[in-house]
């Protein structure tokens, strides 16, 4: 009998097309594919949707086995759901309905870091797999693992490093962030990670390196784009793919183009 799973995102690729929602979604099919029956629940806020009374749960397009919950009230210092009244009660009444065999969390942001604890209270033998896409965990600056003063890289961090960060939080609040996280971590019977490197900063962090499988990211089989030769005059195109924020290398982009138009290179860039 195949496993009944529910694939747990932070958004949903039709309202954030950002690299996990699509690897979660894409997932999701997937398992569909190979005969499983899949749920798909996205988190949301007030950026995309506009919460509803009376229920977290939303609909997104015409699919009856894809939802988005509203959940807005986020702490997002702690990755804490802080909405015990709203959100919590909702996603007790759909786990006791849809009881999956495996849950496959994607994210902590809006979920929250809860989740994991409450999913083995409501359904004790269901199996709990996490992907650990980025680093959010480890690092208060959004994940990016780059110190705000000076913009160099972060490889550990740790509460004083942290304080240093962000001078406003005690350095016992970064402690106390890290435990939170570790002890909810507890609950998740399986971590992924899609590259050694990312395993390497949680098991640094203090993560058990065997609770952790390195598993690439994939994305669904196309075909190849034909080859087609240069025209003669064709000028070069550069492209960005990619939501825009200040560190998705945007800028160093622009420089570059800058540079290439100074020394009367043809060329087009695409965004």
């Amino acid at each position: 009998m195949s496993p009944r799973i529910l694939v747990v995102a932070h958004n949903h690729p039709d309202l954030h097309p950002g690299g996990t929602e699509i690897f979660a979604h894409d997932l999701f099919k997937a398992y569909q594919r190979s005969g499983v029956e899949a749920l798909f629940l996205g988190a949301t806020n007030q950026l995309h949707r506009d919460a509803r009374p009376g229920t977290s749960f939303q609909t997104v397009g015409t699919a009856n086995d894809e939802l988005l919950f509203w959940a807005g009230h986020f702490d997002r210092f702690n990755m804490s759901q802080i909405d015990l009244y709203g959100v919590v009660p909702d996603l007790v009444a759909l786990l006791e309905d849809f009881r999956p065999d495996i849950v496959h969390l994607h994210h902590l942001l809006l979920v929250g870091a809860e989740f994991p604890a409450l999913v083995r209270r409501i359904l004790p033998r269901a199996r709990i797999i996490m992907t650990l896409h980025d680093y959010y965990s480890i690092c208060a600056h959004d994940g990016l693992m780059v110190r705000v003063h000076d913009g160099q890289r972060c490889l550990s961090g740790g509460n004083d490093a942290c304080h240093r960060c962000f001078p406003e939080i005690a350095p016992d609040r970064f402690l106390l962030r890290a435990q939170h996280l570790k002890t909810h971590f507890t609950y998740v019977d399986q971590f992924v990670s899609p590259s050694a490197f990312l395993k390497e900063r949680y098991v640094q962090w203090g993560l058990d390196a065997g609770r952790i499988e390195v598993v690439a990211n994939g994305r669904p089989l196309t075909a190849s784009a034909p080859f087609r030769s240069a025209r003669d005059g064709r000028r070069i195109s550069f492209g960005y793919f990619g939501n825009i924020n200040p560190w998705k290398g945007l800028k160093v982009l622009l420089d570059a183009a800058r540079r290439l138009i100074g020394v009367g290179v043809a060329f087009e860039l695409r965004v």
